[in-house]
């Protein structure tokens, strides 16, 4: 151990406070480093886990190969491991009418056989029974039964006639699973026809041994077939082909393998989202808004973290200065003295670097311990929960970060140390010079705050450096505070964003309703044990022509997007006349009371909206929802503003529907549609309990039963559904009740009860989640800028006894020095806010900018963190500088004129 380093740890033992301070921000900077870098870790690893859970552990798939062309596949070098489904062919789905050929509704069954070692690559998830162990048993999707398309059971002996696909036109051509169902008309355009048929091969008897969900790994494409698995044949044929599943050694050779395999085959895939969590493709607008979020806030930790560890620096370099020109005059170069400085920072950030890594993986560990299953909503898997996934990557760059911020803190300070000559190191009139002019300064001072005033102020210009060191140690805890607290309210609203969900606990579906029932199962379910309020809603569709002009320009252009185009004629955006239409819109009916609830709770006038002549009514103008071709949730104002008249087309989609059946052709709706006038009264920005909040709910106008029957004539047309949404304190018990009644009640109608109340649980516990993390990322912040400031100013002040005591010699008074301090604590805070809080709102619009490239939300001056922050300044200020004067309180003249440091 050389003298240099052996001054270094004397000068850390004797400035015990000094020290501790800034091992302390640096354990803070270290532990909130590893805190981000693990989570980032942890939540990828989570994605993956959960795609692989639910997609498979595959990178590619390449369907239609031969065996040799598999063969190939298993043999390539590009590949790590592969897994072969057998396409054993396709079968008319038992049980299948031809409405069901008329209605595209898949009238197949497509066979796969599939080898048990493959499903360690493919997974299958089972809902009842066990998977097939020979080729005479079967595994059946349970959307096959659940749609009333196959009568099919477990333990069930099925019969099928396997074969392929063909078109029946001039040139038959073979379809697969991926070819949409072909429909055709005549020359006339008048009859509907199927235009391909099954070609029988073989046939195969089974036994069906278990039901699945259907297979993430297949894509099925549009609604042409259900999926059932066998096991596959011992000895295929040679003509037997393979759907080829592969895992890479390098996941970027994807696209490359699938190219080379591609011309013997008629379709590829690939394993999309587990590429994206693998970096090959782009994250989703979420993850990318994630990543940028989590790089804003490494930038903040590490300012933070410059900030305190600096300012710590420069301060011992000014209080070891006449040290360091002894040393100077002994010997030693400028490259030892920096060294000293360094030396000294990596003394200290070897303690504090370890600590720090530590406390942030363990503080990280128990927030995901707790808050784990909230994450869910990222991507749906029963299985995954979200935990603490340690990553040597992820902790040497919280550790090189960490090592880097204490570096470059130190760095400038190491600077100033060298380039000071001995003799002046030695007097130390470098570090208070007087410039030219700051004697004469100083009169307004004298006048508004007298002699402390003054002096107050020359000492800040005489100090110039302590002075900038305080103040940018002021500036930089008021924009990290601020910029903290932007970052996680635009971080809650993101997900408050995406995850706004109704407030009911159970929804009950009618389709098929049989007339004369409604009323009966509303009251029944009224009465039902356990529903404490119920909310009753049918939806009629509907078609609205609009004014262009009406509608919002973003909206319209929207509009035209999704309709690529295509603006002439009926069906298309624009009708002959030039009106927009809004195609498939609905009429929200409430009950007579629950409307005027409705209207009271949207603090709107009884006779206007409740009145027996009026025509106004209450309209969703909003549509959210993430958007495919822009890649970022949008929200959307529909129309302009309120007060136009509109006409409401609504379709009988039954008598349409029968009449095209008893016609055989296509007819138009036009001829089914009714057309019923209402004025656009106000714009709602939610329904009843929240309803629709997830999406906004589109163009949706909201009429009392009353108010519709008077406006049409019928009591109730059109019905497409009719909704039951229910607020049950002990939902699990009332869904089941609920559903005995839906199946034993002996009605004709049929129902639909889902159980919602653990989704609302999920959205709470992620909104804790968030909570915690933005209360846990503030109060380290906070933590940071309270230490950057206590360090610089109580160190300032101390290192000024020499001054105090001389000030009190020539007759200053304690009260006298106190009102000094109290002058230099208000410019300390003024200045510092008149930096900091412009820096703050600039890095406030930057982190809206990066939430804003996935979503929309708005810009908002963060003003109840400004307030916090102005007031905590001068809290902080004052409260510093009170300590430091407790610790010189009682202290001899004499003796503090002759202290030299610390």
């Amino acid at each position: 151990m050389n003298v240099f380093t052996k001054t270094t740890i004397k000068t850390l033992k004797k400035n015990k406070m000094r020290t501790l301070v800034t091992i302390i921000g640096i354990v803070l900077a270290a532990a909130m480093l590893t805190a981000v870098t693990t989570f980032i870790s942890s939540l990828q690893n989570y994605m993956l886990r959960a795609v692989v859970a639910q997609m498979g552990n595959w990178h590619g798939a390449v369907y239609e190969l031969s065996g040799e062309q598999m063969g190939e596949l298993e043999g390539d070098e590009r590949v790590e491991e592969t897994a072969a489904i057998q396409e054993i062919g396709f079968a008319v789905l038992p049980g299948a009418t031809d409405e069901s050929w008329l209605d595209r509704q898949a009238p197949y069954l497509f066979v796969l056989g599939m080898a048990e070692e493959a499903g360690e690559m493919l997974p299958v998830r089972l809902s009842k029974g066990r998977m097939p162990q020979n080729e005479g048993e079967l595994v059946v999707a349970s959307m096959a039964i659940a749609s009333g398309r196959a009568d099919i059971e477990v333990g069930d002996t099925v019969t099928l006639e396997i074969g392929k696909r063909m078109s029946t036109g001039k040139e038959p051509e073979e379809l697969f699973l991926y070819n949409p169902l072909l429909m055709t008309k005549e020359d006339d355009g008048a009859e509907l026809e199927v235009a391909e048929e099954l070609i029988p091969r073989e046939t195969r008897t089974y036994n069906v041994v278990g039901l699945m969900e259907t297979p993430g790994f297949m894509d099925a494409g549009g609604r042409e077939a259900y999926l059932a698995i066998t096991a596959a044949d011992q000895e295929p044929g040679e003509d037997s082909r393979f759907v080829g599943f592969y895992r890479c050694r390098k996941s970027s050779d994807v696209y490359e393998v699938a190219d080379t395999y591609m011309a013997g085959s008629s379709y590829a895939t690939n394993n999309s989202e587990l590429l994206r969590y693998q970096g090959v493709s782009l994250n989703r607008p979420f993850m990318r808004m994630l990543y940028g979020l989590a790089s804003i806030l490494i930038v903040l930790i590490m300012t933070g973290g410059i900030s305190l560890v600096y300012n710590s620096f420069a301060i011992s370099v000014s209080d070891r200065t006449r040290q360091f020109g002894l040393l100077a005059s002994a010997g030693a170069t400028p490259r030892q003295l920096r060294g000293t400085v360094i030396r000294e920072a990596l003394l200290v950030s070897a303690v504090g670097i370890p600590l720090g890594i530590f406390s942030g993986i363990v503080g990280i560990g128990i927030t995901l311990h707790f808050t784990g299953n909230a994450f869910s909503y990222l991507y749906y898997s029963s299985s995954e929960v979200l935990r603490l996934s340690v990553s040597w990557p992820a902790v040497v760059i919280a550790a090189v970060t960490a090592l880097v911020t204490v570096l470059i803190s130190a760095w400038i300070p190491s600077r100033r140390a060298a380039r000071v000559s001995p003799m002046e190191a030695i007097r130390q009139t470098g570090d208070v010079k007087v410039a030219k002019g700051i004697a004469r300064k100083g009169k307004l001072s004298y006048r508004l705050f007298g002699l402390e005033g003054m002096i107050a102020g020359k000492h800040f210009s005489r100090s110039k450096k302590q002075y900038r060191t305080t103040i940018f140690s002021l500036f930089i805890s008021i924009v990290l505070f601020i910029s903290a607290s932007s970052f996680s309210s635009y971080v809650k609203s993101s997900v408050d964003m995406v995850n706004d969900i109704s407030e009911n606990d159970i929804s009950m579906y009618i389709e098929e309703e049989k007339e004369g029932e409604i009323e009966e199962i509303r009251e029944r379910v009224r009465g039902t044990q356990g529903v404490d309020h119920m909310l009753s809603e049918s939806c009629i569709n509907m078609d609205v022509p609009i004014d262009p002009e009406l509608v919002s320009e973003d909206y319209r252009a929207f509009l035209e997007t999704q309709y690529n185009g295509d603006d002439t004629g009926w069906g298309g955006l624009y009708r002959e006349d030039g009106k927009l239409m809004f195609y498939d819109s609905r009429i929200l009916v409430l009950e007579d009371a629950a409307y005027e609830a409705y209207v009271e709770e949207l603090g709107l006038s009884k006779e206007e909206y409740l009145g027996a002549e009026t025509d106004k009514v209450i309209v969703l103008n909003q549509l959210k929802g993430y958007i495919s071709e822009q890649q970022r949730f949008r929200l959307y104002d529909i129309l302009k503003a309120p007060g136009m008249e509109i006409e409401m087309l609504m379709t009988d989609y039954d008598a349409w529907n029968e009449a095209e059946r008893a016609a055989g052709k296509d007819l138009a709706r036009t001829d089914f549609q009714k057309p019923c006038r209402v004025t656009v009264g106000t714009f709602a920005e939610h329904a009843p309990m929240n309803l629709y909040g997830e999406w906004g709910g589109g163009f949706s106008v909201f009429l009392s039963e009353s108010m519709l029957q008077r406006l049409t004539g019928e009591e109730y047309p059109y019905f497409s559904t009719v909704r039951f949404y229910i607020q049950a304190e002990n939902h699990r018990e009332t869904a089941k009740r609920l559903e005995a009644l839906a199946l034993d009640g002996g009605y004709e109608s049929y129902f639909i009860v889902m159980d919602e109340a653990e989704t609302r649980q999920t959205h709470r516990s992620l909104l804790l989640t968030v909570d915690v993390f933005t209360f846990g990322f503030i109060t380290l912040i906070s933590l940071i800028a309270v230490a950057n400031v206590f360090n610089t100013i109580s160190t300032g002040v101390l290192l000024r006894r020499k001054e105090f005591a001389v000030l009190s010699s020539v007759g200053m008074t304690p009260k006298g020095l106190r009102r000094m301090l109290n002058y230099e604590c208000v410019l300390y805070g003024c200045k510092a806010l008149l930096y900091g809080l412009p820096v703050s709102l600039l890095v406030t619009w930057r982190i809206y900018r990066v939430v804003a490239g996935s979503m929309d939300v708005g810009f908002y001056i963060p003003s109840v963190s400004i307030l916090i922050a102005v007031c905590s300044v001068f809290l902080v200020v004052f409260a510093t500088m009170m300590y430091a004067r407790s610790r010189m309180k009682g202290e001899n003249i004499i003796d503090s004129i002759r202290q030299e440091s610390l």
